[in-house]
């Protein structure tokens, strides 16, 4: 593998693992809110655009290396 792919397949694998985890954000999310926990979502919602920001950024991070 060229370290060109090598980056790519790490950048690959952490946008995966982003979004796993914000698809966990939101079952949970949804669990707290039909439980009738509101309170608690603002911390998720926080945490979800941290994820989305941080999956952005990596995203852009390939378009880059593409180029």
């Amino acid at each position: 593998m060229t370290p060109r792919t090598t980056r790519l397949a790490l950048v690959l694998a952490f946008l995966v693992g982003l979004l796993v985890f914000q698809l966990w954000l939101l079952g949970g999310a949804l669990e707290l809110a039909l439980g009738g926990t509101p309170g608690a979502l603002v911390p998720i919602m926080v945490v979800s655009g941290l994820c989305f920001v941080c999956a952005w950024g990596l995203l852009r991070t390939i378009r880059g290396k593409a180029a």
